[in-house]
């Protein structure tokens, strides 16, 4: 049952990205060529790409730049589909994550940039940065969620700048 309802979610979820991209703002801007130009969601000013990794114990992310450190704690469920990503595996069955990643990529969309933004009252918020021909979708997203679907697609995950100084630590 808990798979079925993981895999509703993942269905829900790629309806209301299809939908979003359907009404998403095209963008017809000069710039470096591959129509990105200058869109303030694109850029990463201030932001730090990261390696993802987990902790030794399994209880944590850990998104590291440098000699700084962010830790951010989840749900076994969602370390497990981290570690998948990581290790390129698949189990059996494709977990939602894999199913995104894989929908996506069959409907002509483009997982740009995961950007981790902001912290408020202990919980960490993420974009999901999405691309369909000219149109850009800017998601908002679990850390956790979006993470595993860069994992699956190859696409770059950053962190703001300011989170890492405040909430990282040194591991150098």
């Amino acid at each position: 049952m808990k798979r079925f309802i993981s895999l509703l979610i993942v269905v829900i979820a790629i309806g209301v990205v299809l939908g979003s991209l359907m009404g998403a703002r095209e963008f017809s801007v000069p710039g470096d060529g591959n129509g990105l130009g200058t869109i303030p969601q694109l850029s990463i000013s201030g932001f730090s790409r990261v390696a993802v990794d987990l902790d030794p114990n399994g209880l944590a992310i850990l998104l590291i730049s440098g000699c700084r450190q962010l830790s951010m704690t989840t749900s076994q469920e969602q370390i497990y589909s981290i570690a998948r990503g990581l290790d390129k595996t698949m189990g059996m069955r494709p977990l939602p994550h894999d199913l995104f990643g894989n929908m996506v990529g069959e409907f002509g969309i483009e997982v740009l940039m995961v950007k981790v933004e902001s912290m408020r009252n202990g919980t960490y918020y993420a974009k999901l940065l999405l691309k369909q021909g000219n149109k850009i979708l800017n998601m908002d997203s679990r850390p956790s969620d979006a993470i595993s679907v860069a994992l699956r697609t190859g696409s770059p995950v950053y962190v703001r700048n300011e989170l890492m100084e405040g909430y990282g630590s040194d591991v150098c």
